[in-house]
């Protein structure tokens, strides 16, 4: 299996190495320099038209993809791993993939472009909507952590949480998010793991 992965220091990109790694796939890593504009290139866009990371190349299969979920979801159902096999399992997996996608991703991503922006004069309503999105879509989560279970779907590590911790550790510095405990110690546990760990420090 010949893997190339192109990505960044991006959350969306860090679930893509995660998953490699806690698969233990063997893969190229090409990194590509956004503040440079090499997601602009020829060579690059050949790869994903969208100009965006992560792209995940499978040469043995003649597949290329980007979006993160999609690579996830194709590496977890290409090697049979990660991705429950039964139903209940399986779709609670699913629907936390997606939300971690729709919900948290955007949102994150939102309030780290405002407050990162060079506007002169940033609204202050603006800031606190951002953050009471991010603090309403993690404390879904955290609700459903308080009975205890490891990960988001049960005692199993998941496709669910290389999809939803990365993007919600983007975020441990938004207001309300530090008093959501149980979220809070998930966070810690999974991305202690050492595919998680190796994933992020890929492309640090």
């Amino acid at each position: 299996m010949t893997l190339h992965l192109y990505a960044a220091a991006t959350s969306n990109a860090q679930r893509a190495a995660c998953m490699l790694e806690e698969l233990g796939l063997p893969y190229t890593l090409h990194k590509v320099d956004l503040a440079k504009g090499a997601q602009k290139t020829p060579e690059f866009l050949a790869i994903n038209p969208a100009g965006q990371v992560p792209a995940l190349v499978d040469d043995a299969a003649g597949v290329t993809l980007a979006q993160s979920i999609a690579i996830l979801l194709y590496l977890a159902e290409k090697t049979g791993k990660l991705l429950p096999t039964d139903a209940k399992t399986r779709a609670a997996a699913l629907w936390w993939t997606a939300y971690a996608a729709s919900d948290v991703s955007g949102a994150v991503g939102a309030y780290i472009g405002f407050t990162r922006s060079n506007l002169a004069d940033k609204p202050a309503p603006v800031g606190e909507w951002l953050a009471g999105r991010i603090v309403g879509a993690l404390a879904q989560a955290d609700k459903a952590l308080a009975d205890g279970r490891a990960y988001l779907c049960g005692s199993a590590f998941t496709v669910a949480d290389v999809a939803f911790a990365p993007a919600a550790s983007r975020a441990k510095d938004v207001p309300g998010v530090a008093a959501l405990a149980h979220l809070q110690a998930y966070l810690a546990r999974t991305m202690a793991r050492p595919g998680m760990a190796k994933g992020i420090a890929a492309l640090a």
